[in-house]
C-alpha cells in the first residue's frame, strides 16, 4: 500500500470511531433525559398524592369537630323547641367555569340582598373538613350573637364562588391582597411564601360543599374549591362589611419555614407552624404531643406544661378533639444540641385551629 492509501485508511478509521463515540453520547444523553422526565413525573404524582391525603385529613378532622358542636346545639334545640327543623339538602357544585361579568361591587350587593335564612344541614349530610376544631363549645343555654358563621350561606354561595375564582386565578400577591383577610399583616408572609413555593396554575371549576364555622364575633364559612386540573382545596372565608375575604394562611397551611428544613436545620429560635397534634404517652410523666405536618413527611415530639397559662388555649383545643388529630398553630424550636433529633419544644400557641383571630370583642 502506498503512503496515501495508508493515510486515507487511517482517516476513515478515525471518522468511523468518531461516529461511534457521537452515537454513544447521543444515546446516553437521550437516556438521561428520559430518566429525568420519569423522575419529574414520579415526583409530581407523589406530590399530588400527598396533597390528596392532606385534603382528606382536613375533611376528617373538621367532620369530627363539627359533629361535636352540632350534636350539642341539636340537643339544646330539642329541649327548648318542639318545632321540627327543616332540612335543606346542599347543592353539590356551583359551576363557575364560564366567566361571569359580576364585579366586586355586584357581589357585595348580592350579599346584602340575600333572601330569608335557610337552616344549616345536619352534620351527617356534609362531607365536612377542618379549621374550626380549636373552637370551645358554648354553654347549652347560651348562644352569643354572631356565633353561627355566615348566615344565609346557601344564598351567598355564588358570591363566594366569584371571590374564590378571582383569588385562585390571581397571578401575583398584589392581585390577591384585596381578597385576603388581614392583608396588611399577611402580605410579608405571602411574599416570602411564594418565593419558596411558586403560585400553582389551577383551572377554576366551582365550589362544592360549604358549611358555616361557629366562632363568636366572626362570620366564617368553610368551603371546598374545585378545579378541573388539580385536587380540591378547602378554604375558610369571612364575610365582612367590605365583602367576602379569604383566609390565605389556612388555605396554604402556612408555616414560617418548610417542615423538612426545620428538622434538618434544628433552629433554636421558635418558628410558627400549622401542624396536627395528638397526645402520646411519656415515660417521664410530662405532657407530650406527636406533631406532624399536613403535607410534608416527618414526625416530632413536642412537650409543654399544661398548667402554664400561656398554653390554656392549646389545652382547650386539644380537649375539644379528645387530644387526637387536632389542627393547631404552634411556635416550635429545638431545645439545644443535646436534644433528641425528634424532640422539640413548644414555645407558644397562636389562634384557634388554623385561624388567626384578632382582638375584637366576642359576641359583638
Amino acid at each position: 500500500m502506498t503512503d496515501n492509501e495508508i493515510k486515507g485508511f487511517s482517516q476513515k478509521r478515525r471518522e468511523a470511531n468518531l461516529r461511534v463515540v457521537c452515537v454513544f453520547f447521543s444515546l446516553a444523553a437521550a437516556a438521561l433525559t428520559v430518566l429525568f422526565v420519569l423522575r419529574l413525573v414520579r415526583q409530581r404524582i407523589a406530590n399530588d398524592r400527598k396533597a390528596q391525603v392532606a385534603v382528606e385529613v382536613e375533611r376528617q378532622h373538621f367532620e369530627q369537630s363539627h359533629a361535636t358542636s352540632r350534636a350539642q346545639r341539636d340537643y339544646t334545640q330539642e329541649n327548648t323547641n318542639d318545632t321540627p327543623r327543616e332540612i335543606v339538602p346542599i347543592v353539590d357544585v356551583i359551576d363557575m367555569s364560564a366567566r361571569g361579568s359580576s364585579t366586586r361591587k355586584d357581589r357585595t350587593a348580592a350579599l346584602s340582598q340575600a333572601a330569608s335564612p335557610v337552616p344549616s344541614p345536619p352534620s351527617h349530610m356534609v362531607p365536612a373538613p377542618l379549621p374550626n376544631p380549636g373552637s370551645v363549645p358554648m354553654p347549652a343555654t347560651v348562644e352569643p350573637r354572631g356565633s353561627t358563621g355566615i348566615e344565609q350561606l346557601e344564598q351567598k354561595r355564588s358570591a363566594i364562588a366569584d371571590v374564590l375564582r378571582e383569588f385562585f386565578e390571581a397571578g401575583a400577591v398584589a392581585q390577591m391582597l384585596s381578597l385576603v383577610r388581614d392583608a396588611g399583616r399577611v402580605r410579608p408572609s405571602m411574599e416570602e411564601y411564594y418565593k419558596r413555593n411558586p403560585l400553582v396554575n389551577r383551572n377554576w371549576k366551582g365550589i362544592g360543599w360549604s358549611i358555616p364555622v361557629e366562632e363568636p364575633g366572626y362570620r366564617f364559612a368553610y368551603v371546598q374549591a374545585l378545579f378541573t386540573n388539580a385536587s380540591p382545596v378547602n378554604v375558610v372565608v369571612e364575610e365582612t362589611d367590605a365583602g367576602i375575604l379569604v383566609d390565605w394562611e389556612s388555605s396554604v397551611q402556612y408555616s414560617e419555614i418548610g417542615w423538612n428544613e426545620f428538622m434538618r436545620t434544628r433552629p433554636g429560635q421558635p418558628k410558627v407552624f400549622r401542624v396536627i397534634a395528638s397526645k402520646v404517652q411519656s415515660s417521664d410523666g410530662s405532657t407530650a404531643l406527636s406533631l406532624k405536618h399536613p403535607i410534608e413527611a416527618g414526625l416530632v415530639i413536642g412537650r409543654f406544661d399544661p398548667s402554664d397559662p400561656r398554653f390554656r388555649s392549646l389545652v382547650e383545643q386539644l380537649e375539644l378533639c379528645k387530644w387526637k388529630d387536632v389542627p393547631v398553630i404552634l411556635r416550635l424550636c429545638y431545645p439545644g444540641p443535646g436534644a433528641e433529633p425528634d424532640e422539640v419544644q413548644i414555645a407558644g400557641v397562636e389562634g384557634k385551629g388554623w385561624l388567626i383571630l384578632d382582638d375584637r370583642i366576642r359576641g359583638s
